[in-house]
């Protein structure tokens, strides 16, 4: 059994972040869970029978562990954990590598200066 696909670091939680998972017991069950990295919680669990591959879409599940809230304190550029996640997927005792993913969803090809978008070198605007 291996993890043949993972997510890409920083994907958005807006879209799909699927984990590709082969070489699964045929003739029995497989549980994947996912793991919340920061607390070692399970968020889901994934029961697959009799299939030699599968996939799971790890997104709703990292969407139930990020909160938007306002930080406490002064002003000014200072992270903010919750407004990512962690996620690690498990399946027979084998684990990914720890994931971070981000909330938000950047306009593809675009970065924000001042008040206008502006063309990154190679891009063309739509």
């Amino acid at each position: 059994m291996a993890f043949t696909d993972l997510p890409r670091m920083f994907d958005s939680v807006a879209g799909e972040l699927i984990y590709k998972i082969e070489g699964l017991d045929a003739s029995g069950y497989t549980d994947v869970r996912l793991i919340d990295a920061r607390s070692d919680r399970t968020l889901a669990l994934k029961r697959f029978y009799r299939t030699a591959t599968a996939e799971v879409n790890a997104a709703p599940a990292a969407r139930s562990v990020i909160r938007f809230s306002p930080p406490a304190g002064p002003s000014g550029i200072c992270p903010v954990p919750e407004r990512t996640a962690l996620i690690a997927a498990e399946a027979d005792g084998e684990r990914t590598p720890v994931r971070l993913f981000t909330a938000g969803l950047p306009p593809p090809g675009f970065f924000r200066t001042g008040c206008r978008f502006r063309q990154r070198a190679g891009h063309r605007a739509p």
